[in-house]
């Protein structure tokens, strides 16, 4: 019933049961009076309501294409991979039609020039092309002739390799592949493959050694560096009175502020807390179900770890209590109650 059919059905239904109309003048009268109030209506408010409607609808459009982003970033990879893939197929599809089409408005177009120039054109155009029909015609017994020959060569050819025997062959392959191998062309190719192969190792050093540098031994080394290359202090007098009025006003700073900016503090850091919290929430709820069912399998891997750790302690907790129960319990009890 939520459907345009049942919708419609339930709107007939309680048009059916309306009361009929006792007054008809009155009836009359309130229309006239509802049209004139909603024509004063429109001619007051056209320009102010024609705005709003248009923040409105742009309102609207900014929220839609934001939603439609907002899926488009938070969705899984194997759906990225399959709308690209929709994307892209479809894509090849509208070219393809397009192609097509083309092509049948051009060949269209081609028979209508052809038959048209016959009509309309002189005789030495269509004397020219006649010509040039008959030497396509001739090229192309020479081009039989030429597949004959061809033919007959590939025939040739495999009556000699019938002929030839095994270690023929051998020879023959070895003197090719020493051929291949030794040419210029190979040795051009080898030193192209070194070049790449050197280029990658070059690559990989320096990933590591970016990678290597933005660690924190790589940031300590960069800082010790960036102190080593600084100047030396000139005027030692100029840095002590600085530094005291550095420390000074610090210190200031801190018995002034230090009630108001611990609250902000405080709730800066809550708000960041806070924002945390719901970007984990948002991937959480927004991630695939593959990912799903990867992060409950590495939570449950790493509760039964830290159980089985726990059970471990536990358990030597309790051999060290016997241990020392043993040990203690001669000393400390009588003889008669000893172990």
């Amino acid at each position: 019933m939520m459907t345009k059919i049942g919708k419609v059905l339930n709107g007939w239904e309680a048009w059916k049961k309306l009361p009929e109309r006792k007054d008809n003048a009155a009836f009359l009268k309130a229309s006239r009076f509802e049209k004139g109030l909603s024509s004063f209506v429109d001619r007051t408010l056209k320009r102010s309501f024609g705005a709003f409607k248009n923040e409105f609808e742009e309102g609207q459009a900014f929220k839609k294409r934001s939603v439609i982003q907002l899926i488009n970033v938070t969705m899984g990879g194997q759906k990225k991979f399959y709308n690209r893939w929709l994307s892209i197929t479809e894509k090849t599809k509208l070219l393809n039609e397009c192609k097509l089409v083309s092509s049948v408005f051009a060949s269209l177009n081609f028979a209508i020039k052809s038959v048209s120039d016959i009509a309309f054109v002189d005789n030495k155009d269509t004397a020219i092309k006649e010509k040039a029909l008959i030497q396509l015609f001739k090229n192309m017994s020479a081009n039989m002739g030429d597949c004959f020959k061809r033919w007959r060569d590939v025939n040739n050819i495999e009556k000699l390799r019938e002929r030839m025997s095994n270690q023929q062959k051998e020879g023959v392959l070895k003197v090719l592949a020493n051929l291949l191998n030794n040419g210029k062309v190979a040795q051009i190719r080898e030193a192209i493959n070194k070049f790449r192969l050197n280029r990658r190792i070059t690559e990989i050093q320096r990933n590591f050694l970016k990678r290597l540098l933005m660690s924190k031994a790589g940031l300590v080394v960069i800082g010790f560096k960036k102190w080593q290359g600084l100047p030396e202090r000139k005027d030692n007098a100029a840095f002590l009175k600085a530094s005291r009025f550095e420390k000074g006003l610090s210190s200031f700073v801190d018995r002034t502020l230090k009630r108001s900016f611990g609250a902000f503090k405080n709730e800066f850091e809550e708000g960041q807390a806070f924002k945390k919290r719901s970007v984990i929430q948002l991937i959480n709820v927004t991630m695939g179900g593959q990912k799903k069912f990867y992060n409950r399998w590495v939570q449950m891997v790493n509760h039964d770890l830290l159980y089985k750790r726990c059970k471990a302690v536990a358990q030597l907790f309790e051999n060290c209590q016997k241990s020392v129960d043993k040990i203690a319990s001669p000393i400390l009890l009588k003889k008669q109650y000893a172990l």
